[in-house]
């Protein structure tokens, strides 16, 4: 029996008692109630019935768990973590990385997951708490549209290497194919050039028998020709791989093996999104744990390899305290951690609002934020041990082989993974890893958009194969640019303006309304009615969400603006109007916020503050999904039961009989009265059901009770 029963129960505001007595019978009932309705819930999670029939939920918590820790472990911690650690000083960055993530990532994420599961609600429609900042949700949708194209791309080159893996010789490990330069670094060899048949060109260069065998002075070709020496690996990256054009000003057509391998990633998100969280789910299971499975082979193998302690000594033993005093070092210790929580796009918000209402949120957000951060310092471990491992056999220093970004992926690991044993094998699996990376990213926000849409058309949901077939072809047109020559410089602009700058802006909007607008203390109430919290914890997130947290956004905001400097990539600057499409970008995605509160405000009617006040203010809908959870809300005055109803809760009062009786019953029964008033409840609505209280004097005392009645 729950609070489904022929009989409703409606719980009280507190606002309406105004007796201690009266405040404890409130509270003890709403106790039980929700003990009651979270009991129901583990009884329907064991039978397997579902909660939430209109729009689903995870078939079993471990696949949220999994979706969750896949998504937030994605690429970032192959190849921008690692490097970023190397950059920011070794284990020092450990430190403001530690201090970010309690201050910023941690909150916030409880945050999301709190609103999502609350609420059952999209990114999109989940702002109903606030309508003013409904714009959050906007921006939310389109930023994630970015990072659809931009991780699209990175897998499909993963998919690209996998197939090219498939060959008795690595493409990338000689310099005698057609997309070659002269410049590869295998005919650049450094010789003396002593031997009798070999001769000396002024340029620096040696041949013999009229073949170029490699440089006798490699300062005198550089001199002459302009041109410095890249390896295999760069030219069939950059030239093979991309066609790199000359700059963004010459973007060119789409290449057809990019062009395919972008289908092909797609297909698979279709494939596995079919069905929603259904699928998806089952898919995570492999995706989530493979890579951990090639992580640990890598591992293994490199710490056996000469070189290896090298890595390690350059990742985590050469610690530089001075780097803490530069405020750099802090700005990429919280873009780390918003790229690796994936707080502020929305997509924590997705994923949990397919939760059941009483799943422990806190407990899953823990073992989330806990395994991404293991997870970034293992994969940290995995890539210097190579790296390390690459250094000794090349003859260099680790740091002479550390890049960022796309190049540590595609040209540095290929050249590595080609020196060691049967490479074919190495390199399928390692790019088999980053392919369920840019997957798992993809998944997730692909499917927090597919929930958006059939939020806000709830209609279309019969539909939802066709739906997804044309929301996913939208994404593969979206991804096109990314196949043509001008790539890489498309590239560069969305990971310098729209992965890091918007959603560092979104967090801070997210933290002023629910810490501010919203009102901290009564989103803590919503959270307790979900899951029962330990007070200490209650005010640290408290604090956080209304200070911390946007202080310490804003500082990095705001120095990251100071900071700035004109785009770059290698050797090429960027034209002034590329710089510019970039902030467009950037201010499109964030743009919508207080373009839809001016909307908001001018539909409305009256003086401009009346006006602001009434969006300051949940709608009537807001609230649990189910009416069998939105009767647990006692703490909110007139409070919507059901919204298609407009049944409001009705603040009850316990006139002076029913007083006397409570009363009575606790002292003639010695129970206490927090024990009696438990029993209100129960009997309240099963009525016709014998219940076993511990009470001596049943019959009389529970007579006595089933006659308290509340209006």
């Amino acid at each position: 029996k729950t609070m489904q029963s022929s009989v409703s129960f409606t719980l009280p505001p507190v606002q309406s008692f105004k007796s201690t007595e009266d405040r404890t019978i409130s509270r003890v009932i709403s106790q039980a109630s929700i003990k009651s309705s979270r009991d129901q819930n583990e009884e329907e999670y064991a039978l397997g019935v579902e909660e939430n029939t209109e729009r689903g939920n995870w078939d079993s918590n471990i696949e949220f768990k999994l979706t969750c820790l896949s998504f937030c472990t994605g690429l970032g911690n192959i190849w921008r973590f690692p490097y970023l650690c190397f950059k920011n000083g070794g284990p020092v960055f450990l430190i403001p990385l530690g201090i970010m993530l309690i201050c910023i990532g941690i909150p916030l994420v409880f945050l999301e997951l709190t609103l999502g599961q609350f609420s059952s609600s999209s990114p999109l429609t989940v702002w109903r708490c606030m309508p003013l900042l409904k714009g959050i949700g906007t921006s939310n949708i389109f930023s994630n549209v970015i990072v659809i194209v931009y991780y699209s791309m990175l897998t499909g080159w993963s998919i690209l290497y996998v197939f090219s893996s498939f060959t008795s010789v690595l493409p990338w490990t000689n310099c005698y194919n057609t997309w070659n330069t002269k410049g590869c670094s295998e005919l650049l060899e450094n010789t003396p050039c002593n031997e009798s048949r070999q001769m000396k060109y002024e340029n620096g260069t040696c041949f013999m028998d009229s073949m170029q065998i490699g440089l006798w002075d490699e300062d005198k070709y550089l001199n002459t020709t302009g041109q410095a020496k890249s390896s295999a690996a760069e030219e069939y990256f950059f030239s093979y791989t991309l066609g790199i054009s000359d700059g963004i000003e010459s973007i060119g057509s789409p290449k057809y093996n990019l062009v395919l391998v972008i289908l092909l990633v797609w297909l698979i998100i279709y494939v596995c999104l079919i069905k929603g969280v259904k699928t998806m789910g089952k898919v995570v299971y492999f995706t989530a744990t493979f890579p951990y499975v090639i992580l640990t082979i890598m591992l293994v193998f490199g710490a056996t390899q000469d070189g290896a302690r090298n890595g390690v000594e350059l990742y985590l033993s050469k610690p530089n305290w001075t780097r803490l005093t530069e405020a750099a070092v802090w700005q990429d210790a919280a873009g780390t951690v918003f790229f690796s929580t994936s707080v502020g796009g929305g997509e924590v918000i997705g994923l949990s609002s397919f939760n059941r209402f009483h799943n422990n949120i806190f407990r899953d957000g823990a073992l989330i934020i806990v395994g991404t951060s293991l997870t970034a310092l293992y994969a940290g471990f995995v890539v210097f041990v190579n790296l390390g491992v690459l250094a000794r056999q090349m003859g260099v220093d680790v740091q002479d082989v550390v890049k960022e970004g796309p190049a540590m992926t595609f040209v540095t690991f290929p050249f590595a993974l080609s020196k060691l044993p049967i490479p074919q094998l190495w390199s399928v699996m390692f790019f088999l890893l980053l392919t369920t990376l840019g997957c798992n990213a993809l998944f997730a926000v692909t499917e927090s958009i597919n929930a958006s849409v059939f939020d806000v058309f709830p209609k279309l949901r019969p539909s939802r194969p066709i739906v997804t077939v044309v929301i996913i072809a939208f994404f593969f047109v979206l991804s096109l640019p990314l196949t043509t020559p001008g790539a890489m410089y498309i590239f560069v602009i969305l990971d310098n303006y729209t992965v890091v700058w918007p959603f560092l802006i979104m967090g801070l909007m997210e933290c002023i309304c629910i810490g501010w607008f919203y009102g901290a203390n009564r989103f803590l109430e919503d959270l307790q009615l979900m899951i029962p919290l330990w007070k200490p914890v209650r005010i640290w997130l408290k604090v956080c969400w209304k200070l911390i947290c946007p202080g310490m956004i804003l500082c990095v905001l705001i120095f990251s603006l100071v900071a700035y400097s004109p785009l770059t990539y290698n050797d090429y600057t960027y034209p002034k109007w590329a710089e510019a499409l970039g902030w467009v970008l950037a201010a499109l995605s964030i743009g919508t916020i207080p373009a839809l509160a001016i909307a908001e405000i001018l539909k409305e009617e009256g003086q401009i503050l009346q006006r602001i006040r009434k969006l300051a203010r949940p709608t009537v809908d807001w609230g649990p999904a189910l009416v069998r959870h939105r009767k647990l809300v006692f703490y909110v005055t007139g409070f919507v039961v059901n919204p298609k109803e407009k049944s409001r809760h009705i603040p009850y009062k316990i006139d002076d009989e029913n007083k006397r009786r409570l009363s009575v019953l606790s002292r003639n029964s010695k129970v206490s009265l927090h024990k009696v008033v438990n029993l209100a409840p129960r009997v309240f609505e099963e009525p016709n059901t014998e219940l076993q209280p511990n009470i001596p004097t049943q019959s009389q005392e529970l007579n006595q009770l089933k006659r308290v009645t509340f209006y």
